[in-house]
């Protein structure tokens, strides 16, 4: 369960982050404690331990005394442990898995409160929408994928006019190209703000249907490949803003949201605009490539210079801020 689920459903939670170096010190702990039943022990990080005790078997009393001994003294340090032995590694993993399907089971959390019907239909996240910055991605994403709703169903037959074969096949550049953006994506959020990540993937997207609207192969298919750079640096650099600036009380709404806002009334939208624009642009002689995929660009442009003016973010150096949003059920400080 995510941890905005369970704040949700039991508002007085008492968490804390996870610390991945204390449970990397805890299991170095273990596994030096475990040195007495072999020489042989190996790290599984994060959470699991290997010991080769086939050598130890006659020396320690054999295998009911090891675990015992092992269970025993995890225990007395507070360690609660999931034991499983077998003749290879796979094996000894594979039913320390399978103990896991027979643990005792937890009762759900319960809210301590009554749960409002907005907030079970998910209404209460349009609250996140007050902070500024927040509503400008909210609409910068949406708007953009109005726009990008063109490329699949339009893109095709315009490579097939110019004379490609197996458009899928081309089409799949724009897919290459989006994995080399996200991996890109690292190295850019340790210099860049996500401002100008965001303002440099709608200029991908302005630049992608430029190209495509001068109507020639070479640069449709610079157009399609540029299209993967866009979609990423734009959407997933969404998903990241979410992670950083919103509450993580909050942040599976404020995820839901932006599907809702994005797949639903953005795609939506891109689809029936787009189709109209398309049957618009074409005529008894063939569709104006030109004119169908220079709107396109004009209206990336706009989305461009909208959040260019509108969001202002919290500089290189802020630390990430919260969102600017308190639920009356929830005793999570922002």
């Amino acid at each position: 369960m995510s941890l905005s689920a369970a704040c949700a459903l039991a508002p007085d939670l008492n968490y804390r982050p996870r610390d991945l170096k204390a449970e990397t010190a805890a299991l170095e702990h273990i596994a030096a404690w475990a040195g007495q039943f072999t020489p042989s022990v190996t790290l599984q990080p994060p959470c699991g331990l290997l010991l080769e005790i086939e050598g130890s078997l006659g020396l320690l009393g054999g295998i009911k005394k090891i675990l015992e001994s092992v269970r025993r003294g995890s225990a007395e340090m507070g360690y609660t442990l999931t034991l499983a032995c077998a003749p290879t590694v796979a094996a000894a993993w594979l039913l320390a898995s399978g103990v896991t399907f027979f643990l005792p089971e937890q009762a759900p959390l319960q809210s301590a409160g009554r749960v409002a019907w907005h907030e079970r239909l998910g209404l209460d996240a349009l609250a996140l929408l007050k902070n500024p910055d927040h509503r400008v991605v909210f609409i910068t994403t949406a708007l953009f994928c109005i726009p990008v709703s063109a490329f699949y169903p339009y893109a095709p037959p315009h490579l097939r006019e110019l004379g490609f074969q197996r458009t899928s096949a081309w089409m799949s550049l724009g897919q290459v190209s989006e994995i080399v953006a996200m991996f890109s994506l690292g190295m850019l959020l340790t210099k860049w703000r996500l401002k100008w990540i965001f303002a440099c993937g709608l200029g991908f997207g302005v630049l992608r249907f430029a190209a495509s609207a001068l109507n020639s192969k070479g640069w449709l298919l610079t157009g399609v490949a540029l299209h993967g750079c866009s979609f990423a640096l734009v959407s997933t650099t969404a998903q990241i803003y979410l992670d950083q600036r919103i509450e993580s009380a909050w942040r599976a709404r404020a995820q839901a949201l932006m599907t809702l806002t994005n797949s639903g009334v953005g795609n939506l939208l891109g689809y029936l605009g787009t189709g109209w624009w398309f049957t618009s642009c074409t005529q008894a002689a063939g569709t104006r490539w030109t004119v169908f995929w220079g709107g396109l660009a004009a209206a990336v442009g706009v989305v461009m210079v909208y959040f260019l003016v509108a969001y202002r973010g919290k500089g290189r150096a802020a630390e990430r801020p919260t969102a600017n949003v308190q639920r009356p059920m929830s005793n999570v400080e922002p």
